[in-house]
């Protein structure tokens, strides 16, 4: 609830933008044009004029003071009770009760194309010297006063033209008319041919279906090369025109048009108040378009640089994305136009905010033109820095390198270019003394002292809020390097490389809670990218601490590497070396990997691919690792948690194997103890097949003799004495226990028939399956009865057949394996193995 103070100065007082000197809410922190509005002071509330008597217009002698100018609050009262005019290029305030605009001619109401108007009575209106050769098409939407256009097909060829019909009592200028149709240059208007009919007259000129420069800078943000495209073509055209003493008067994106977009071809058009130059300079009286005008065509009195000047503005809208007066009305564009320079410090690229300063130089005798422009276009490095003329004299720049700031946002910019040296000037309080001394901004240096009384934080971290304090809409930036998903990959990757710069500097932006900061400084797009980072790293450490606690008590459990009857601990590991080993890796290591990992699938795509190479490579592996799952299930961060994880797990099995080899070198009696296990089982299955397989007793009695089998074997393959033997041993043991899970499927085979034959033929079951069939038999007709008496026959005799094949297997497999278990057996006294 608002207390009674605050809605007292609600009441009493306003902000008003710098910019575009709006009035605002005393409570207001951005402006609708969009500047912040945090460090403006507030304005007393100029009481709206009393009611005017019916007499008396509304009075306009009140005005508000203002540092830099007038704001004419009166004025803009008044021009709520006018009708403004609908066409964009224009939007100037008429009075009430007219129809037509009194600056651009224009109906008030806008553009009215009866679109459903019969073809004749649109073929009428083409002069009557053309109707036999075009077409009318449709009637173009106009953008200037003095003429329609329509857009018509030569019957002839059937190309498409249009013509220009000027209103009733408007006509060109004579003289230009026919230097414009002498004038043959791609980037100009060609004009065919022209006439009189009817006191009408007439123009017929190219059509182009592309449009114009407007669609195409409202179409998306321009990139630095199609700028440089568009500079070069424009002023290609000013230097035709302005070789034969044309002056434009009314550039602007809606007066260029497309011929072709790859590569861009732009042509200049509509001349309707261009003139001819007879001298130095040119007396104007003509509408144009305040918007894009130089300050000296208030004077009334312009030369050949006005035009450059309306050059330069196009540039500016192109990189900033909106004009610089959008929202002004004409009183203000004037005003500021006559007493301060066109701010050009929202263009961040620095070439191309050389080029507007030089274009936008408010004196035309030091304005660039088509020499410098062409120098810039050719990346001249010579081309010296267009300087304004300060403001204020008698202010002392504040100087950084080769950079001169005379404002505070200048400043910002400057400290962000030279990082490490205005993070210095901030901390000295270099910067703090020239707000002071210099721009003398009160409200600015007391918040840059609250910044400056935050405990616990770098000089990094405050520079980074000053600046967003004074140009909240900056690109984000930190320590000198652009904030930006694309570059925070960057530096993921190099710091997974091994770059340690680049890994420090992922880890100051996790620790000092620079993605936070740009969060509240209202940038969303890195709000979800910040939390899956934060999400990534605390995953990782669950992980690894579980993965940690698996390998400690698999460290810390008994291994039987001399035997089965034989236990050791590794009591090294358990009393010295567990805490450091498993230790999770620093910080500052790991935020590339995550960052990775949750931005990229390709990337764990390739990290799972290593992984898995690396395990099928390494025969048995560690089982401590496999508490973290499957390879092919885990999620991105459980893939660089294993790939963390790996080289540990390689070398906790590469230290097992040598102590199984120790063992095995070292233990001669524990080799005996196991090749004596295997000779026993050995004896064991021989005997069994001695006694017979015929019946199921028997035959399981034999599974279990042979699983005894394979583990006696297995361990004699781990126990082999010496690497000299070792081979023989396990081809020994390969042949053995191959032979013995071969056996044991034709086992299980067995089983298998017989447990289906005894579901079937159960007694009880058997006499169900009768009586069925002697149902079917009485309701069957004869034919399909015996069929279906020879079927279960059928089934019975296969069933009988199935299992005595099987049997027979069985025997001939069980007599050679008994053979292979003689032969291993016979081999003792000859290898001494076994």
């Amino acid at each position: 609830m608002m207390c009674r103070g605050d809605a007292d100065m609600s009441d009493n007082y306003i902000r008003i933008c710098p910019v575009c000197e709006r009035e605002n809410a005393a409570d207001a922190t951005r402006c609708a044009c969009g500047t912040s509005l945090m460090g403006v002071d507030f304005s007393v509330k100029v009481p709206p004029p009393k009611p005017a008597k019916s007499s008396e217009a509304p009075p306009l002698e009140n005005v508000t003071s203002k540092e830099d100018g007038l704001v004419f609050s009166a004025a803009r009262h008044a021009e709520s009770a006018l009708v403004r005019c609908a066409h964009p290029d224009c939007a100037q305030p008429n009075p009430q009760g007219v129809d037509r605009c009194l600056y651009c001619n224009r109906p008030l109401g806008g553009i009215s194309v009866d679109k459903h108007s019969d073809a004749s009575d649109l073929q009428m209106r083409l002069p009557s010297p053309l109707r036999s050769r075009f077409t009318a098409v449709e009637i173009l939407p106009t953008v200037g006063a003095e003429a329609d256009l329509v857009r018509a097909r030569v019957l002839a060829d059937g190309t498409e033209r249009v013509i220009k019909l000027y209103r009733q009592g408007m006509e060109g200028d004579p003289a230009l008319l026919e230097k414009l149709m002498q004038l043959r240059d791609p980037h100009v208007i060609q004009i065919d041919e022209a006439g009189l009919s009817n006191n009408i007259r007439f123009e017929v000129m190219e059509y182009f279906p592309f449009g114009n420069l407007r669609q195409l800078l409202d179409a998306g943000p321009v990139s630095v090369d199609r700028i440089r495209e568009i500079v070069s073509e424009i002023g290609q055209a000013l230097v035709q025109v302005q070789a034969m003493n044309i002056l434009h008067r009314d550039l602007k994106p809606e007066n260029v048009l497309v011929r072709a977009l790859s590569p861009l071809s732009l042509v200049l058009t509509d001349f309707g108040i261009a003139s001819v130059r007879m001298a130095t300079q040119h007396f104007t009286g003509g509408a144009r378009t305040t918007r894009y005008a130089a300050p000296e065509a208030l004077t009334g009195v312009i030369d050949e640089q006005a035009d450059w000047w309306s050059l330069g503005m196009i540039v500016l809208e192109a990189v900033v994305g909106r004009h610089p007066f959008e929202g002004l009305n004409e009183q203000i564009i004037n005003h500021q136009l006559a007493t301060k320079p066109i701010d050009v410090r929202a263009v961040f690229h620095d070439d191309l905010r050389k080029l507007c300063r030089g274009l936008l130089m408010r004196d035309p005798r030091a304005r660039w033109s088509w020499p410098e422009v062409q120098r810039w276009l050719a990346c001249d490095s010579t081309l010296l820095e267009p300087q304004e003329g300060p403001v204020n004299a008698a202010l002392r720049p504040y100087r950084i390198a080769d950079s001169q700031c005379t404002t505070a946002v200048e400043l910002a910019v400057t400290l962000v270019k030279h990082w490490g040296l205005g993070a210095k000037d901030l901390a000295r309080g270099t910067v703090a003394n020239w707000l002071e001394e210099q721009l003398h901004d009160h409200n600015l240096l007391r918040k840059w002292q609250d910044i400056k009384d935050v405990r616990g934080v770098s000089d990094d971290w405050r520079l980074l809020q000053f600046v967003l304090l004074v140009v909240p809409d900056i690109p984000a930036i930190w320590k000198g390097v652009p904030v930006s998903r694309e570059s925070l990959l960057i530096a993921a990757r190099k710091a997974t490389s091994g770059d340690r710069k680049s890994a420090a500097w992922l880890h100051s932006l996790h620790v000092e809670g620079v993605l936070e900061a740009l969060a509240q400084a209202e940038r969303p797009e890195v709000t979800d990218f910040r939390q899956r980072w934060l999400q990534g790293l605390e995953q990782f450490s669950r992980l690894w601490a579980l993965a940690r606690d698996a390998e400690d008590r698999w460290q810390r459990e008994p291994k039987a590497w001399y035997g089965s009857s034989q236990v050791v601990v590794d009591v090294d590991y358990a009393m010295y070396l567990q805490s450091a080993r498993m230790k999770q890796p620093a910080l500052e290591d790991l935020h590339g990997h995550v960052l990775l990992a949750v931005s990229l699938p390709a990337y764990v795509a390739m990290v799972r691919a290593n992984i898995v190479n690396a395990i099928a490579s390494s025969g048995d592996f560690c089982p401590w690792f496999n508490v973290l799952g499957p390879i092919h299930e885990l999620d991105s961060i459980g893939i660089i948690a294993a790939q963390l994880l790996l080289p540990l797990a390689q070398e906790d099995m590469a230290k097992e194997a040598a102590h199984v080899t120790s063992a095995q070198n070292n233990s001669i009696s524990s080799a005996a103890e196991g090749t004596s296990l295997l000779h026993q089982e050995v004896q064991t299955i021989l005997e069994l097949v001695k006694s017979g397989l015929g019946t199921q007793g028997a035959r399981l009695k034999l599974r279990d003799a042979l699983e005894d089998l394979q583990a006696a074997g297995f361990r004699v393959i781990r126990l082999a004495p010496t690497e000299k033997n070792a081979a023989k041993v396990r081809s020994s043991m390969d042949s053995l226990l191959s032979a013995s899970i071969g056996l044991q499927s034709q086992l299980d085979e067995i089983q298998a028939i017989e447990r289906v034959n005894t579901i079937l033929y159960e007694p009880r079951r058997l006499l169900v399956g009768g009586a069925i069939l002697l149902g079917l038999w009485s309701l069957l007709p004869g034919g399909y009865a015996v069929l279906l008496l020879v079927g279960a026959a059928a089934n019975a005799i296969w069933r009988y057949r199935l299992l005595k094949d099987a049997k027979f297997s069985l025997d001939q497999r069980t007599k050679v394996f008994a053979r292979l278990c003689e032969r291993t057996i016979g081999r003792r006294s000859k290898n001494g193995l076994l």
